[in-house]
């Protein structure tokens, strides 16, 4: 199909959530939203086959790839309510053939329950800060799932994958996503970066956030 704008124009504007401080608004593009839901959906396996239960709202950059974009990508089904309460995610998975969900630590937390079984669930998802080690061991304990942790920012889109809470925090990088450490922290080079991060002279942008190589 021929496009109908310029996919490196500025698509629409996100707020973060605040947990660096004052919330503000970065922009993005279509490559950066439509070609990291593309990525998303190739790299986890979601296809015409699955059905999401998100508990993200779309207003965020998690819930708007995971919820709305990965699902069109996909192309998949998704439940049409963001489920909030830990009764309507149980109901969700019991009755609506649920193979993915998308998940924020504290519903981990509010899902240590005995009331918690697979069914049809064959991923896990959660984004927006890190899932507590024993939230994720119960969850893999009842549903034989561990929780896929994606690593990144509304301002960067995604930068990793976390796939075990007990790998004292050792993350996979995106495949096309470049990073090196720069004075202990991590700079990165991404298809997915806002354009109005600044860049170093190789498109490097320098996160705040402390890293160090594993492995």
């Amino acid at each position: 199909l021929a496009p109908i704008r310029d996919p490196d124009a500025v698509f629409l504007h996100l707020f973060t959530g605040g947990s660096t401080g004052r919330p503000r608004s970065w922009s993005k593009t279509a490559r950066n939203l439509f070609g990291e839901a593309f990525f998303l959906a190739a790299t986890l396996g979601i296809g015409e086959g699955d059905v999401l239960l998100s508990t993200a709202p779309p207003q965020h950059i998690y819930g708007l790839l995971c919820s709305v974009l990965v699902p069109f990508a996909a192309p998949a089904r998704v439940l049409p309510e963001t489920c909030l309460f830990p009764q309507e995610i149980l109901s969700g998975l019991e009755t609506a053939g649920v193979t993915i969900l998308v998940g924020i630590p504290i519903h981990y937390r509010a899902l240590r329950t005995a009331d918690l079984s697979r069914h049809s669930l064959r991923l896990a998802l959660s984004s927006a800060g890190a899932v507590d080690a024993g939230d994720g061991a119960f969850f893999r304990e009842r549903t034989g799932l561990p929780v896929t942790e994606i690593f990144g920012s509304t301002e960067t889109g995604g930068i990793a994958l976390r796939t075990d809470q007990t790998a004292a925090g050792v993350c996979e990088p995106f495949t096309v996503v470049d990073w090196k450490v720069a004075s202990g922290r991590l700079a990165v080079r991404s298809p997915f970066l806002s354009p109005d991060l600044p860049r170093d002279g190789y498109g490097y942008f320098l996160t705040s956030d402390r890293v160090a190589p594993s492995g």
